[in-house]
């Protein structure tokens, strides 16, 4: 059977089941069977899509979880050496900022006592240097940026909108573990479970 038939009968069942579902009507013991029969037809086809989709998917996402293994060892040793590069690279850039600096002071602070002519302290400063932000290669360049980040430092102090309750682990606490947490209650709803015979 080609895709295309798959797929085409695929829809037709699922037409029929949801033309079928619209129709519905349940107000008696009768139609009360009838809409568990009709229930069941959709978990087969469910079934059957489920069944056709995971032909197709199983084995993409086998040889996706494959070329990641394969590539997860130069991929971290990858930015192992990148991360390393940008700290040494880091590193001098604010040692040599601080020697740049510090030099620049001690300069000013002999001029302003008065042992140092003015016309020096120039040509010092000239022979010193200045603070590169930006650094050229051979066939590339890197610059030093500054960029503000943010940090929780205390998060009782933070408002209210910015915590995000994590529903999964909350769920999990209290049904299997039994934790009462406050400002989180458990309630029942009712709903259908369909299964063949």
């Amino acid at each position: 059977m080609t895709e295309i038939t798959v797929q085409k009968e695929l829809k037709q069942q699922v037409s029929f089941v949801q033309q079928q579902a619209n129709a519905l009507v349940v107000s008696s013991e009768e139609e009360m069977t009838q809409a568990v029969d009709l229930l069941d037809a959709v978990n087969k086809v469910e079934r059957s899509i489920i069944e056709r989709k995971e032909a197709i998917t199983r084995p993409l996402m086998t040889s996706l979880a494959s070329a990641r293994d394969l590539f997860k060892p130069l991929e971290v040793a990858h930015a192992e050496a990148k991360k390393t590069i940008k700290a040494k690279m880091l590193e001098y850039s604010v040692a040599e900022e601080y020697r740049v600096n510090k030099e620049r002071e001690r300069v000013a602070a002999r001029v302003e006592k008065g042992t140092m002519r003015v016309d020096t302290a120039i040509t010092k400063l000239e022979g010193i240097g200045e603070v590169k932000n930006t650094h050229i290669g051979t066939n590339a360049k890197s610059s030093l940026r500054t960029i503000t980040k943010v940090r929780v430092t205390d998060e009782s102090l933070l408002p209210r909108e910015y915590l995000i309750p994590d529903i999964k682990k909350i769920t999990e606490a209290a049904l299997k573990g039994k934790v009462v947490i406050p400002g989180v209650e458990t309630y029942q709803e009712r709903s259908i479970v369909g299964s063949s015979r």
